[in-house]
């Protein structure tokens, strides 16, 4: 891979080098398969790198992209002066992340879009700002990590957590000699798709536990920190969940043509679903991976609010871009995500607001 700005991946390596086993240091990470192992990875980089783990790990709810003021609570109490984040962006509406600086160093490693700027206090990594070669969206934060990581210390034990992410991410196409490197290095054989793999099932186990219960993250974590191989995650306590939450997905997959607006003449799948479980992303990208050539929303109604989940699995619409549009005006909303993969948050009191407005972007373009 062809580095353009080795300057920034330099700073960000002196960060965690920089690390002593004096500072006080929190990793922060996303909550699904891609965030939890990329925290993983940075988790057990930093220890290996200072010769002592974290001080503490966080996660905050998994529509939350940016610091809450709550996460800066725990940070002062906590004492925390060097902060490091996987797979999670400071969005604009969440402005707190500034504030950190005020008290701690903040290294963010993450593959979203850009928008926000680096500060004298704040490093921020993503794969489009060092190299060419690979998507954003496709560089997960758990590859970003380990190659990161590689670059310092020897994490090769560690490649089948990262792979994780690259197939719960939908980046295996990018990564296709890393996944055959690591398949062929411990015999694990793989289905039709990578998701019909031991790691595969990794992925969709981690994901159910997400999605039956949100607060399940750190034990998630935990399970999957001390792992020595991908069969103590799959023997662990969480497979209970994966047979819930796969009959949930299956039950509204099946119940597709029957419940969803299905609008042929502008390539778009409308599905409001009702579902027990946190099951809306899972749903969407099942539909994503089965219909790439159709813009698929699924939306979830719960505390006043409705919960977008949008795919589009050619890259010919911008999700992110889509829903970012669609909220414009919209008071306390919120949006976010890459081209092919994205979510927005609206209060229920202007859904239909946002409803029309998303179908005129989509008609209109």
């Amino acid at each position: 891979m062809q580095v353009f700005n080795q300057g920034l991946v330099d700073k960000a390596l002196s960060f965690l080098k920089g690390i002593t086993k004096d500072d006080r240091v929190a990793v922060i990470h996303h909550t699904d398969p891609d965030g939890v192992s990329s925290g993983v990875l940075m988790c057990k980089l930093i220890e290996r790198l200072r010769g002592k783990p974290v001080d503490l790990r966080h996660n905050q709810p998994g529509t939350v992209h940016g610091f809450m003021t709550e996460t800066l609570e725990l940070l002062k109490t906590e004492k925390i002066n060097k902060v490091v984040t996987t797979d999670i962006t400071s969005e604009e509406n969440y402005p707190n992340w500034k504030d950190i600086e005020e008290f701690a160093k903040i290294l963010i490693v993450d593959h979203h879009p850009i928008r926000y700027e680096e500060t004298d206090c704040t490093i921020i990594i993503k794969p489009q700002l060092f190299q060419k070669e690979i998507i954003p969206s496709k560089y997960c934060a758990s590859k970003l990590v380990y190659d990161l990581g590689m670059r310092v210390v020897d994490m090769s034990d560690l490649d089948w957590v990262a792979s994780i992410g690259v197939i719960s991410d939908i980046t295996s196409d990018c990564w296709d000699s890393f996944l055959q490197e690591v398949f062929k290095k411990y015999n694990f054989i793989k289905g039709k798709s990578w998701f019909d793999s031991t790691i595969g099932r990794v992925a969709s186990v981690m994901s159910s536990t997400e999605c039956y219960d949100e607060n399940l993250v750190y034990q998630v974590f935990g399970i999957v920190y001390r792992a020595k191989e991908p069969q103590d995650i799959l023997n662990s306590e969480l497979k209970k969940y994966k047979e819930i939450i796969s009959k949930e997905v299956e039950y509204w997959i099946s119940n597709l043509e029957k419940k969803a607006e299905i609008y042929p003449e502008i390539e778009a799948i409308y599905y409001e679903i009702a579902p027990k479980y946190h099951v809306k992303s899972s749903i969407s990208t099942v539909l994503g991976v089965e219909k790439p050539n159709k813009t698929i929303f699924v939306i979830s109604k719960e505390n006043n609010k409705a919960l977008i989940s949008a795919r589009r699995g050619d890259y010919k619409k911008d999700m992110g871009a889509v829903l970012r549009r669609a909220i414009e005006g919209i008071p306390n909303s919120n949006a976010g995500g890459h081209p092919p993969a994205a979510g927005a948050i609206v209060p229920l009191e202007h859904y239909e607001k946002f409803k029309k407005k998303l179908f005129e972007i989509l008609k209109n373009g």
